[in-house]
């Protein structure tokens, strides 16, 4: 994976102002060799999971598997030989490359796990840290474009007071890097309309000493023309997470923590439920049934996928839902989460719905 940006490109970039940073040296790190196997054709879907398929356990090994959106042909992708806890994965349009991004715990800012970003490269076999000398990168939520960007949040330094990320995005290569927002807020959960206009994201404003909310916000995929969609409750108590837009972009679907159902003593607590809005804050609703923690929603045609947490059916994995809310079934193995759809190889009249 050298580093590589034409300089027709970078000049285009510089006459429209967008925040390029000065230089091209490349931010990423040296390549490595790893084992890593081919995404099957008709895989659609990627997601993590612990070997043993529990959930949250300490220093655990995860890796990377995909599938098809009927739950069969499992096949994994990372062959880890090291405890990783990961947090996402998102495969590259063109389906070479793996976005991933795990926690680690070195004792930062209150104890909280820093965020790592890694760039798979399946057909050399290797893989590099982008933004390697970062303090974090990748918090949330990681989205590939159609122009082979790759969009998060981060923050170069460890922040002394709030929370100091920021949206960026990035090409697989380490150059191109842009930064996208520059607020006193910190922005999380990061994602990409499918025609690549559109980024959508949360923005955590704090209230000190302690306190605070979220914002689902949208902006054009070169940071202009930012809008609030919404104004969630308290952060933990009411708070909104994982936007993702529609197909056609006229929409958003996310979760909110649902304070009225607090029996989750094994994962998150309180429960979460999944809602879609139209991008003007307009016709807010809940299209899952209350009670489970449902998270990290991602939509394709008129199916969104999540990953629920059921403690009173035992049950840790993945569920598809259609956008009115009716069920389509949970799919895949036990301990699945974070699905995310594989996009097809070109646009098909699926996803032009």
């Amino acid at each position: 994976m050298k580093p590589c940006w034409p300089t027709v490109a970078l000049a285009a970039l510089l006459a429209a102002g967008l925040h390029v940073r000065s230089g091209l040296a490349a931010e990423i790190s040296p390549a490595q060799s790893v084992r890593l196997s081919p995404i099957p054709a008709d895989a659609e879907i990627a997601f993590v999971r612990a070997a043993s398929g529990t959930v949250d356990r300490p220093n655990q090994l995860e890796d990377v598997f995909v599938m098809r959106a009927d739950g069969e042909n499992v096949t994994r992708l990372t062959h880890n030989q090291r405890p990783i806890r990961y947090e996402h994965a998102a495969v590259s349009p063109d389906r070479r490359y793996v976005a991933v991004n795990y926690h680690v715990r070195d004792g930062g800012r209150r104890g909280r796990p820093r965020s790592l970003l890694w760039v798979l490269d399946l057909e050399s076999g290797s893989e590099a840290q982008l933004l390697p000398d970062w303090h974090s990168a990748g918090s949330g939520g990681i989205d590939w474009d159609r122009e082979g960007r790759l969009y998060f949040a981060a923050e170069r330094e460890a922040p002394t007071r709030g929370d100091g990320r920021d949206v960026y995005r990035i090409r697989h290569d380490g150059t191109g890097l842009e930064r996208l927002t520059e607020t006193p807020e910190g922005e999380a959960d990061v994602a990409v309309s499918e025609d690549g206009r559109r980024v959508t994201f949360v923005r955590a404003v704090l209230r000190p000493p302690r306190g605070g909310h979220t914002e689902l916000w949208m902006m054009g995929a070169d940071g202009s023309d930012p809008k609030r969609v919404y104004a969630s409750g308290t952060i933990r108590v009411e708070s909104a997470h994982d936007p993702e837009f529609s197909p056609d972009a006229r929409k958003l679907v996310f979760s909110q923590v649902n304070p009225a159902h607090k029996t989750f003593a094994r994962t998150f607590n309180t429960a979460h439920d999944i809602y879609t809005i139209d991008v003007d804050g307009t016709e807010r609703q809940r299209i899952t049934p209350v009670g489970a923690i449902r998270i990290i929603p991602d939509w394709i045609g008129d199916r969104i996928l999540y990953t629920e947490y059921d403690e009173a059916e035992g049950y840790t994995g993945l569920t598809i839902v259609s956008e009115s809310g009716g069920s389509l079934g949970r799919i895949g193995p036990p301990g699945a989460r974070a699905g995310k759809w594989i996009p097809p190889a070109s646009p098909s009249p699926e996803r032009k719905r």
